[in-house]
């Protein structure tokens, strides 16, 4: 049988390495439906992440938008 590898998950610091960018960077784009909705871990205050898979496939779809994928 074939394991399965869990999802990875990224926090707001590990978004703000990534992208060299701000939380509120991060906030806006989801405002405007720009970037991957968050998973809430919890309640109202508890931690957000964002899965590897949500992530790459909005990279790739910018790059996509942005002339840098044929």
């Amino acid at each position: 049988m074939r394991s399965v590898e869990p999802p990875v998950f990224f926090t707001h610091a590990d978004l703000q390495r990534r992208y060299a960018c701000s939380r509120v960077w991060v906030r806006r784009q989801i405002q405007k439906n720009h970037f991957p909705e968050p998973i809430k871990f919890g309640g109202n205050t508890s931690a957000r992440r964002w899965q590897l898979v949500d992530v790459t496939a909005w990279e790739i779809e910018r790059a996509r938008i942005n002339g840098s994928l044929s």
